[in-house]
């Protein structure tokens, strides 16, 4: 397998990927990979909403818009500085007051409830919502979207907490992250992962486990990997923790000894088995590829920037790799098996 270097493309503020395009943003337009062309809301934050089937939203000026054929819509009169977006007919507004909030759901642009005092973001699926109630992260509140009555209650274990924005869900269940406030960083830190059904919020499995608690999913087998290096008096080693979030089993293992690679867990993306890591920390800046089934490095490229050019992400579609960089420079690369 080779990459192949397809496209540069200046002045790229953002880059979205639906389930079968990819689009940017460049200068006040939304580009798309056919070359069909939208004009975004001025100053937009551009996103993909997998609530609503991986639609384009955008948020600017405290509005909301959806992507609608060749044109965005507001999508709520109100204006507020977050919104959650639940599907295509409901979307949470969040109007933060300090370190208070207030929740409002609204389906079809009715109001249905409104709830006071709840912290930051919370997670949705279907017909559950999840919020932490306060910002000690010790606890997680199952609630049903419809009345936001708490259904179950979850616990972190002393001295943990949970890790906001460290969530993954597949099929039926949810999985968390919990860590130490505090911790050695030249260690392999301690992490607890706890899996919870989505629908009843009921704890399934809790793993003590070691390695790192920021994973990529791979919607393929519904396991969670994390590829990280770590130094050793004899080198730097690169692990490989896998996570099977049916039973809970994790495995740590040293994949590569003396290592070249460097692994940022959360600047990866998965597709077709293969592991995809944006690495800004080696001169040049590179592009990973690093088999699944293997274990193995089975090719790179270098993008010949400046060391420590901040990269995104991948973001792949149809056998391409689209990587931006911290200089507003989009990187286009074609995967040739």
């Amino acid at each position: 397998m080779k990459l192949l270097k397809r496209a540069v493309t200046a002045n790229v503020e953002a880059v979205v990927a639906t389930k079968t395009e990819v689009a940017y943003l460049s200068n006040g337009v939304l580009v798309f990979t056919n070359d069909t062309k939208v004009e975004a809301p001025p100053q937009s934050y551009v996103t993909v909403e997998p609530g609503d089937n991986f639609r384009i939203y955008a948020k600017s000026n405290s509005m909301l818009f959806r992507l609608s054929e060749d044109k965005f819509e507001p999508v709520c009169e109100d204006k507020c500085e977050a919104f959650v977006v639940v599907d295509k007919d409901r979307l949470i507004r969040i109007n933060p007051e300090s370190k208070e909030g207030t929740y409002y759901l609204y389906d079809k642009g009715t109001l249905v409830w409104s709830f006071p005092k709840e912290k930051g973001l919370p997670i949705y699926r279907d017909n559950t919502l999840v919020t932490f109630p306060d910002f000690k992260h010790k606890t997680l509140h199952f609630r049903d979207m419809d009345t936001f009555q708490i259904k179950n209650e979850i616990s972190a274990t002393e001295p943990f907490e949970f890790i906001r924005n460290s969530h993954h869900t597949f099929e039926d269940r949810v999985m968390f992250f919990q860590r130490q406030s505090k911790g050695d960083t030249a260690k392999i830190q301690q992490v607890i992962a706890t899996c919870c059904d989505l629908d009843t919020g009921e704890k399934r499995w809790e793993t003590h486990l070691e390695g790192s608690h920021k994973y990529i999913l791979n919607d393929v087998d519904g396991n969670l990997y994390a590829l990280f290096g770590m130094h050793r008096p004899d080198g730097e080693n690169l692990y490989l923790n896998c996570l099977n979030t049916s039973t809970g089993e994790c495995t740590l293992e040293v994949v590569e000894k003396n290592t070249s690679v460097v692994s940022i867990p959360w600047l990866a993306q998965i597709y077709k088995g293969v592991m995809y890591i944006s690495d800004f920390y080696t001169e040049g800046c590179v592009i990973w590829a690093f088999d699944l089934t293997t274990r193995k490095v089975v090719s790179h490229i270098n993008l010949g920037l400046k060391k420590y050019i901040q990269l995104h992400a991948p973001v792949i579609r149809n056998d391409e790799i689209y990587v931006l960089d911290s200089t507003q420079t989009l990187h286009v690369f074609a995967i040739e098996h």
